[in-house]
């Protein structure tokens, strides 16, 4: 088994004109030879070899199933703002990989193809949740000409967040046996609350229930001083989560989010899911 280090880029298998180091995947198995690859799929990794990188950038995705599909384990960086802590001088892509061979390998968590589907399915739902807010403000300050146009771009919305949570609910459904037991201890098991199971959908492929409240808490940006050490799409989902809980349709307090997290780190704990 060969142990591979890579500092991924996100944009490197782009044609730009003028390219250096840095804007390839670098990649080494010693910390002295270091390589390049234009793919993530490029780097030699074989059947039972393991690949710790930085992030898995969703642009990437496809790329990194292909990997695993190869049987190469992937093992993503839990928390990036502890990098610059481990790096010697300033940053390069091959500091940063130096960086992540001197971390304990507990730093690190083992990717799936299912965790990394649901992340893209994630990221693309967080997109389109976004731009139906602004289409909804949009239509909020509009006359009335331009009322029917925004009403057509909300509708056409609506319908892309309604499929992308239903993709995103059967696909927990398939890893987590537990998912509707969870909806039914949440009371969000009902056909008014699609968005609320699909935020639990994503916050059980983001979050680590079984580490302590604090940490959840700290993750998902409601403990205080968290130094924007959360995750944004984490805490949107703890928000529309607890909404859904409440029945709200403003954002509940931390209050309110606490409870719900405490409610189904609660419910997996005690091993009855």
């Amino acid at each position: 088994m060969t142990r591979f280090f890579a500092d991924v880029h996100r944009l490197a298998d782009k044609g730009w004109k003028k390219k250096s180091e840095e804007n390839f995947h670098v990649y080494t198995v010693d910390g002295l030879d270091f390589s390049i690859a234009l793919r993530v799929t490029d780097i030699p990794a074989k059947a039972g070899d393991e690949l710790y990188v930085d992030v898995t950038p969703v642009e990437l995705t496809d790329d990194f199933i292909e990997l695993l599909r190869r049987g190469v384990r992937v093992y993503r960086l839990r928390r990036l703002d502890k990098l610059p802590n481990y790096r010697n001088g300033v940053k390069s892509a091959r500091n940063d990989v130096l960086a992540m061979m001197s971390m304990d390998t507990t730093m690190f968590k083992e990717v799936s193809a299912d965790f990394l589907e649901m992340s893209r399915l994630a990221s693309e739902y967080r997109g389109v949740s976004l731009s139906l807010k602004q289409a909804i403000q949009r239509r909020t300050n509009s006359g009335k000409q331009k009322f029917k146009d925004y009403t057509k771009d909300i509708n056409r919305l609506k319908s892309q967040k309604n499929k992308l949570a239903r993709k995103i609910i059967s696909l927990a459904k398939q890893k987590h046996s537990y998912f509707n037991y969870l909806t039914r201890v949440l009371g969000i098991d009902t056909r008014d609350s699609l968005y609320g199971r699909a935020a639990l959908a994503i916050l059980l492929n983001y979050v680590d229930f079984s580490r302590g409240l604090r940490k959840i808490l700290v993750y998902v940006g409601n403990y205080y001083p968290h130094h924007g050490r959360y995750n944004k799409i984490v805490k949107e989902a703890a928000q529309s989560l607890a909404m859904s809980v409440f029945k709200k349709r403003h954002k509940p307090r931390g209050k309110e989010i606490r409870q719900v997290l405490k409610t189904i780190r609660r419910a997996l704990m005690a091993g009855e899911a």
